[in-house]
């Protein structure tokens, strides 16, 4: 074989390589970029009240109260499946006191990749309604969605994991859907 033929050879085999490193970064990204999951249904969360303490303009911070609560999670737009960067996510809760104040109010933002993270106190008990905190998410490519969280087994968990669906903000809702909160809260 001539020493054209080899440097030829070897410029194919590189050119070849280099054309799979790219097609797998590109379905890396792609696969990055879409929420693509088993466990992962991309469902509209149901809005829920936004009840009578929202305050506007609350202070960011990552961590209210003691931060022995921590909630985790992902903001994702309907029916697109995509992550939502810079989404503005508001929470707010009763204290131990069953009482809201100030010190349990906090805005966070998404990153990049649509995921938030945010430390509290445990919610406290107010008036007969289970324990619950309240959020809501807005951003310019998304109708505002105003929903809440019910934490499960009461002092014992540490870890809420919780990702928003919200409708696009050029999205039409499916039937059956309300995009505006209820007056009265579901549970």
């Amino acid at each position: 074989m001539g020493k054209q033929k080899i440097i030829l050879l070897a410029a194919l085999v590189v050119l070849v390589a280099t054309l799979s490193l790219v097609t797998n970064n590109v379905k890396k990204i792609v696969t990055e970029n879409k929420i693509a999951s088993e466990e992962f249904k991309c469902v509209l969360t149901k809005t829920d009240a936004l009840g009578p303490y929202y305050i506007p303009n609350i202070p960011e911070r990552a961590v209210t109260g003691d931060g022995k609560l921590t909630i985790t999670g992902r903001v994702i737009s309907w029916p697109e499946c995509l992550p939502v960067p810079n989404a503005k996510i508001e929470f707010w809760q009763a204290g131990a006191d069953g009482r809201y104040t100030d010190d349990q109010r906090s805005a966070v933002y998404a990153d990049n990749t649509g995921s938030f993270y945010y430390r509290s106190s445990f919610p406290g008990v107010y008036e007969a309604r289970p324990v619950h905190i309240h959020v809501k998410i807005s951003s310019n490519k998304l109708n505002d969605l105003v929903t809440q969280i019910y934490p499960e087994g009461k002092l014992m968990e540490t870890q809420v994991i919780r990702d928003f669906v919200a409708l696009s903000s050029d999205a039409i809702a499916p039937n059956g859907y309300d995009v505006e909160a209820p007056n009265l809260p579901i549970r």
